[in-house]
């Protein structure tokens, strides 16, 4: 007991860590970094999006970089969402499991984001660059 009050340590390789309803708040470099990471994310969203979107041949891209923008928007918020809620000490809000299914929807959706881009670099490279040019010229 520290000033009367005990301080608990979490062990995060017990199911208890991640199921625990009412959990201790996170380390305060926990808290900072998954702010930070949101605001970063945010940032990335509405800065670095919008500059490489409009990089010059990059049209046939125009919707994965949208879904790209969406994608680093969500996960922004989502993350200073939870590093409130995780502040705050909110019952069932801040529980850890949040935190493995936030990762688990990044994961999945990074997955998505890149068999997407994938498909279109083929349906890309699959147009015939002679083609474009006669199209271009003939009415």
């Amino acid at each position: 007991m520290i000033c009367g009050t005990s301080i608990m340590l979490y062990n995060p390789w017990k199911l208890n860590y991640w199921l625990n309803p009412r959990p201790a708040s996170l380390p305060a470099y926990g808290l900072i970094g998954l702010f930070g990471l949101g605001i970063a994310l945010l940032a990335a969203s509405y800065f670095g999006v919008k500059k490489l979107k409009n990089k010059p041949g990059e049209g046939g891209y125009g919707r994965w970089w949208k879904k790209l923008e969406y994608f680093l928007a969500v996960n922004g918020i989502i993350a200073l969402i939870l590093s409130f809620v995780s502040y705050q000490l909110i019952p069932y809000l801040a529980a850890r499991f949040w935190l493995l299914m936030w990762l688990l929807e990044i994961i999945i959706w990074i997955i998505l984001l890149l068999k997407n881009r994938l498909k279109i670099k083929k349906r890309i490279a699959g147009i015939d660059p002679n083609l474009q040019i006669k199209d271009k010229y003939l009415p």
